[in-house]
């Protein structure tokens, strides 16, 4: 049997639910970091989670620990000149991904890093929904969005860190004795490997085509589940066709998805894919209780969680990093969230839609005019 030896040690440390609770451990792992410390996010306020942040990050500079904090240039972009001068007061080394005030990068701007990483001493990593910013935690705020985080360990975390360097360094990232295109098609062994890698990490163009291949195949050969929590649920039509072919060979398919959205247009395309959706025996639940901002996907006893939206923004532009969850008893835990929030939501009926409008089906086309960009 073939395995990965740098997979060998990979281990689900904790899962997440409540962003608090992720933030004081991120801050507990700082406070312990020896010598280097990783920072990429899609968003990240100036607000009091990234003062909390901050501080602690102060204290490892000053322990001689190599801090370096890597930001989105759309997601951070009214953020960034007060991040600068703060990282450069603490000595944090400070990088913007693809500036949008950068010109000769025009058109580059709608390819994003839309990971949220912590990385520590290239053995501990945070992966997830968690953006440094107010609406994930409870500072002065009475309902922070619903998210999704994992901590793992091991020597797979150094694929992490070997994409940051390559975006870091603005190089083309290589894979040397991995994979290419055109072995990548033919190599059993290859294909092999990299679909059981831990880690699922899409910084170049035929890993995210692979990841996109290798997803449908589980979808495909699913036997008894397929759980989704998504926030921005707008999918590739392959991936309709093969959860609707999924539901009629008996595989029970359930969607949590969010009853509101801080992206309006979304919702805009929900009453097409539902009705085509439960006409196939789909269930689907809108949590309401708040923003739902989970990217988890559950099939039989293989699960992800990480950046990655169900939306062809993830699919072909953005930069998303995923972990896998197999233990059995983490995989238990996430199950055990799935139905604490498929408990909590409103199940969506078929005799509970309307009648489709005309105006319904513009603004679902409308929306999908967007897709791209959503």
């Amino acid at each position: 049997m073939l395995t990965n030896k740098n997979d060998s040690n990979y281990k689900v440390i904790k899962i997440f639910t409540v962003g608090d609770e992720y933030l004081n451990e991120v801050i507990w792992y700082i406070e312990k970091a020896r010598f280097s410390i990783e920072i990429e996010s899609y968003i990240f306020e100036n607000c009091e989670a990234s003062a909390v942040l901050f501080k602690a990050l102060d204290k490892a500079v000053h322990r001689g620990v190599v801090v370096r904090l890597m930001v989105d240039g759309f997601g951070s972009m009214t953020s960034i000149s007060q991040l600068m001068n703060i990282t450069n007061e603490i000595k944090i080394q400070f990088k913007v991904y693809h500036p949008m005030y950068y010109w000769p990068r025009v058109f580059k701007w709608n390819k994003r890093n839309h990971r949220k990483i912590f990385l520590i001493d290239d053995q501990i990593a945070f992966l997830g929904s968690y953006n440094v910013s107010k609406v994930h935690f409870s500072f002065n705020n009475e309902n922070p969005w619903q998210d999704l985080g994992i901590l793992i360990q091991g020597d797979s975390v150094k694929e992490i860190k070997k994409s940051f360097n390559h975006l870091w360094e603005s190089k083309r990232v290589k894979y040397k004795n991995l994979i290419t295109p055109k072995i990548f098609k033919f190599s059993k062994k290859i294909q092999y490997l990299i679909r059981n890698k831990p880690i699922r990490i899409n910084t170049h163009w035929y890993l995210r085509l692979f990841y996109w291949l290798d997803l449908l195949r589980r979808i495909r050969f699913a036997e008894n589940r397929i759980y989704i929590m998504n926030a921005y649920f707008i999918p590739h039509r392959t991936f309709l066709k093969n959860l609707i072919k999924a539901s009629q060979r008996g595989v029970e398919v359930v969607l949590v998805l969010p009853d509101k959205t801080d992206v309006p247009i979304v919702k805009w395309a929900t009453p097409i894919l539902y009705k085509r959706l439960l006409k196939e025996n789909i269930k689907i639940f809108e949590y309401s209780r708040a923003i739902l901002h989970t990217k988890s996907l559950i099939i039989d006893d293989w699960a992800i969680i990480g950046s990655h939206n169900l939306n062809h923004r993830s699919l072909i532009h953005d930069l998303e990093c995923e972990a896998v969850v197999s233990a059995k008893d983490k995989l238990l835990d996430l199950l055990n969230f799935f139905k604490i929030l498929r408990n909590e939501s409103d199940e969506v009926k078929k005799e509970n839609l309307k009648r489709l409008s005309l105006l319904a089906w513009l603004k679902y086309r409308f929306a999908l005019l967007f897709k791209y960009f959503i």
